[in-house]
């Protein structure tokens, strides 16, 4: 749970406090917000619901940043032993037809592949571009690096994994939509 409060500073502040859904990435915890049914596979390694706070602001009308510290994700309490940080900055065109995004988390987590002590870092970039009226494109490219993994052998190693989707979405009317996504 989470409290979300809009402060009026400036054009509108806004703090997320407690345990968010993560903001990075083109799919949400949110399933409604999502398009597909599935997931993509790097979405695995995803900060999902980190435990802090997550501060909003748009700088102007076309760029907003977001910057919080958190105790790492997918965790209520410290396990990780220190904090995180996760922040965005976005970029949205005048006629609103294109969107670019660049989101990351770095500190030290605890995730499905990375012992405990390892240090990652996470981004993802995202590129929304409305290409007719009917047609969207968006790619979004992930990439995680820990400087340590847990292998068979109890021995660690560095690591990195990355991920490249593309999604083509089609309106077919107000109420019907089709989509692609292709991702390596």
């Amino acid at each position: 749970a989470y409290l979300n409060l809009f402060l009026p500073i400036g054009r509108g502040a806004s703090v997320k406090v407690g345990n968010y859904v993560s903001p990075i990435g083109q799919e949400t915890g949110y399933a409604p917000a999502n398009f597909f049914y599935s997931h993509l596979l790097v979405d695995n390694l995803q900060p999902g619901s980190p435990t802090g706070l997550l501060f909003e602001y748009p700088l102007a009308d076309q760029w907003t940043v977001r910057f919080g510290p958190n105790l790492g994700w997918g965790t209520l309490n410290n396990i990780n032993h220190s904090v995180s940080y996760a922040g965005s900055v976005s970029w949205t065109s005048r006629d609103k037809k294109t969107q670019i995004q660049l989101d990351y988390q770095d500190g030290i987590q605890r995730t499905q592949v990375v012992e405990d002590t390892s240090l990652v870092m996470y981004y993802s970039l995202i590129l929304n571009y409305q290409v007719t009226d009917r047609l969207d494109y968006i790619m979004e490219h992930d990439l995680l690096t820990s400087d340590s993994r847990q292998v068979p052998s109890n021995a660690t190693d560095n690591y990195q994994c990355y991920g490249l989707a593309n999604y083509l979405v089609y309106k077919i009317n107000e109420k019907w939509k089709t989509g692609l996504r292709v991702e390596w």
